[in-house]
């Protein structure tokens, strides 16, 4: 009988500690969606300056685009970070992630990227995001410069096709062009 007692009671413990454990998930996930929905009059003010000072620091006045921050991280900010240059396959990997900018500013054109210092970790994920850009940059220049030159690039990479269809753009160019000068104007390092 002892044993019987014992069972049961191991068995209340762990029922318990689990719906405990469920309890404290379920309260994390939803202070971290609450906290990702609130927004600091402050952020509110410097969303609502972003076209002046985009403006003031390009001469060109620009109505940005809708993205959320979770397609900007997505789309943009993680593909320029998983280009490790010095790497195995470094050269291919900067040619996705050069479709991948280029794909980007097609879809959105000039949007707000106020926020994406604030999407990088630390100094070194935001030296090596600034850097990879500027790489990126440079091979774009290459690509609209000469597509044809390059292309074999972009077919060992397994992008050929998209980049194909997006060379010839020159909303994408320009967009993209405007897009990078507007990262690069936000750039925490130049500060």
């Amino acid at each position: 009988m002892i044993c019987k007692e014992v069972r049961v009671t191991k068995r209340t413990y762990l029922a318990v500690l689990l719906a405990v454990l469920l309890l404290m998930l379920i309260a994390v996930i939803v202070l971290r969606f609450n906290a990702a929905d609130q927004v600091s009059p402050a952020e509110i003010e410097d969303q609502q300056q972003t076209d002046t000072d985009f403006t003031e620091q390009t001469g060109e006045a620009t109505e940005f685009s809708e993205v959320s921050g979770d397609e900007l991280k997505a789309k943009l900010v993680d593909p320029i970070l998983a280009y490790y240059p010095g790497t195995a396959g470094s050269s291919l990997k900067r040619a996705v992630a050069a479709v991948k900018v280029l794909s980007f500013a097609a879809e959105y054109g000039v949007c707000d990227v106020k926020s994406v210092p604030t999407m990088l970790q630390t100094e070194e994920e935001t030296v090596r995001f600034y850097e990879n850009l500027s790489a990126i940059d440079d091979l774009l220049k290459e690509t609209e410069a000469d597509f044809q030159a390059i292309s074999g690039l972009y077919d060992d990479a397994g992008v050929y096709d998209v980049m194909s269809g997006l060379a010839d753009n020159e909303n994408a160019w320009n967009a993209v062009h405007a897009l990078i000068s507007q990262l690069n104007s936000v750039n925490p390092l130049n500060a």
